[in-house]
């Protein structure tokens, strides 16, 4: 188990996002997946959040962060 710290606190806080279109349509593919991914991992950037795992499957994505305790 990897723990992070802040100035207050440690911690090792993960979090498991996953979207689903409506009715499952496989519409993520091609430059829509691309244009997906760039923005997520720029908005963690952005957060200050670890990215641990990104799968964009065409039908769903799975994002698995660790983020400080905010």
């Amino acid at each position: 188990m990897e723990t992070k710290s802040t100035r207050h606190s440690v911690y090792n806080i993960n979090y498991h996002f996953v979207w689903i279109p409506k009715y499952r349509r496989k519409i993520l593919t091609g430059a829509i997946k691309d244009d997906l991914e760039s923005l997520m991992n720029e908005y963690a950037t952005k957060n200050d959040v670890e990215v641990l795992s990104l799968s964009i499957q065409p039908d769903h994505i799975h994002f698995f962060v660790s983020a400080p305790p905010r």
